[in-house]
Order: C-alpha cells, then structure tokens, then sequence
C-alpha cells in the first residue's frame, strides 16, 4: 500500500506492508513544494500537490495501487464522547449526530471514531473525527486523479498512536514511562503524550519555524532551501559572524523551548504524573547541527531525535523522523 503525508511545505510518500501491526517500508520519497499549496490549512492547489506525489511515485518506482491519506490535525475536529456499548452502526450514526450537534456547522460532515478505552461500566471511552466533506472529497479526487484506489484518510495523531504504542523508540521501551513525540513542523508543532506506552494526550500549537526561516532569509538575503537550513548551527557555543543571525538563532530556541516546555506542563497538570522521563523531535529542522542538544539543556530533560521504533523497519537512507507519520497511516484497522 501507498501511505501518502501531506503536509504544510512538503509532501511525503512511502510504500511499504503491515503484518501483525509491524509495517515494513519498502521505498519512500519527499518532495518540499515551490509554491503555496495550502492556505490557512486548506488544499488550494490539487494540481501541484498531485504532480509531485506522481513525482515520487515514479521516482521510487512504487507499484501499489492502493493508497491512504494522512493530513495534519488542524484539518480535522475532535472530540472525546463516553457513550454506552452498543453495535457499531448505532455508534457510528450517535457519533455523527452528536458531532454535527457540538460543531454548530452547516457544513456537511464527514464523522468517523475509534474506541479509545472500554470502561469497567459498560461504557466506551470514544474519540470521534470530524471533517468538512468537500475536503474529503478533494483528496478522493486527487487519488483517483493518480489512479490510486483510496483506502483511508488518516490524521497524523492517529498514525502516530498506532505506530509508537506499546513499542520501542530508539530501542528503548516506553511501557512503564512518560514520553512526548514532538513533531515540528513548518507551520505548526504537533505533541503527542504517551503514558505506559498509550497515546493520551494531543495538542497542537503554532510552530516558530515559519517565522524564523523567513527572518533568517531576510537576514542573509537568500532564499529558504534546504542548503540555507543545513547551514544553520545550533550549538550553544556556535559563533555566527553576524550577530543578527546568532540572535535570531537564540530567540528561535527560546520560542521552541517555551512551546514544549508549555505542553509538558499541561501533560502533567492533566495526569497523575510528575515529569517526562523523555521527548523525541521529528519533523522540520530536527537534524539540524545542535538543535537535540541545545533544545535538551534548555529544558533540562532528555532529547533525542527520533532515529528508530520497534514496528517499524526502514529501508536503507530511510530517517524515521521523516516518515513516521506516513508509516503509521499503513497500519488499518
């Protein structure tokens, strides 16, 4: 099957199969786009989107005609509904109903749930999904457009709760702990909490990235590439020859620190844990000369970037923190 990640800047595709909730890659690709492909979270441009997941397809070679979905959360609203056991039609018709009631919306939803959690008194913990279906609708199309058969539209906190439970991440186990997966994206950083190895808490803030990329190319007049990014250097004891660039790096690490710092109080105050023992970065800039470990002793907590999980198993020159998401939009069911 095909996994595709559509994000903010770039798009990610990768193949691969799932056996016994372990998915193996089989090949992948990305593609960061030239122009806006996206407005204020909304696919404006299908075309552009569509040509380059073509790109990568035929790039790698990828031979699957079966295909899946996997956007960001800011796409989608969620909710968290206890409702009594029941057949799984009737929840799925209370769900929409309850849905299409706390929303307001005129819209035309599209509602879908997960069983998070069977309580002891015979009802279910439920997470529920909604979405504009006209945007549904666009991505169906931009599948059948590339002659793919949709299988699922996915949402990256659900990719992720399928991918990191009750595994290793960077070959450590995480069943007894308290860890946090931060993906930093361009526009936004996505948090996912795990305690005992379940996913509990998400939570999406504004990402500092967009604004400091931009301020770094109106700094040395250049514009922002990959090579501009790898260029950057992090290390707290890195000296920039323009003390306009090492100030713009600090104020950076400062923003990013305070955001996750933030969401690890949060995960606290709303559980009965005192601390995380651990946070993993993905996503955006995480490779980055020094990021880890100036991000590390800002907070002083452990940093690690995100280099492998137990049910994943990747092909050569295949970084975990670029496809994670991806690689958890495989796993159905």
């Amino acid at each position: 099957m095909i996994s595709i990640d559509v994000g903010t800047k770039k798009v990610c595709v990768v193949e691969g199969s799932v056996h016994s909730g372990n998915v193996t890659l089989t090949g992948w690709g990305e593609i960061a786009y030239d122009s806006d492909v996206f407005e204020e979270g909304v696919l404006i441009d299908p075309t552009t989107l569509s040509f380059l997941i073509s790109e990568i397809i035929k790039r790698n070679r990828m031979k699957s005609k079966n295909a899946v979905i996997t956007v960001t959360n800011n796409n989608v609203i969620m909710r968290e509904l206890i409702l009594p056991e029941m057949k799984p039609k009737e929840m799925q018709t209370i769900v929409a109903n309850e849905m299409q009631r706390l929303i307001g919306s005129d819209n035309k939803l599209t509602v879908d749930y997960i069983v998070v959690e069977k309580m002891s008194d015979k009802t279910n913990k439920v997470m529920a999904y909604a979405m504009n279906s006209d945007n549904v609708e666009i991505y169906q199309k931009l599948l059948k457009g590339l002659k793919l058969t949709p299988t699922a539209l996915d949402i990256h906190s659900n990719a992720i709760a399928k991918l990191f439970g009750k595994t290793t991440i960077n070959n450590m186990p995480h069943g007894e702990d308290s860890i946090v997966v931060a993906d930093i994206g361009y526009a936004q950083i996505s948090f996912h909490g795990f305690l005992n190895g379940i996913k509990h808490f998400d939570r999406t803030e504004i990402s500092p990235v967009s604004d400091f990329l931009n301020e770094i190319a109106s700094i040395t007049r250049m514009e922002i590439s990959q090579e501009m990014i790898n260029s950057l250097d992090f290390t707290m004891d890195h000296i920039y020859e323009n003390s306009m660039m090492a100030d713009t790096c600090r104020f950076f690490i400062s923003r990013l620190s305070d955001e996750i710092q933030r969401y690890l109080q949060y995960m606290i105050s709303n559980s009965t844990i005192k601390s995380i023992r651990k946070i993993y970065l993905m996503g955006s800039l995480v490779e980055t000369t020094g990021l880890v470990n100036t991000i590390a002793g800002s907070l002083g907590i452990e940093v690690e970037l995100l280099s492998s999980i137990g049910k994943l198993q990747l092909p050569a020159d295949c970084p975990a923190y670029k496809v994670a998401n991806a690689a958890g939009a495989l796993i159905r069911y």
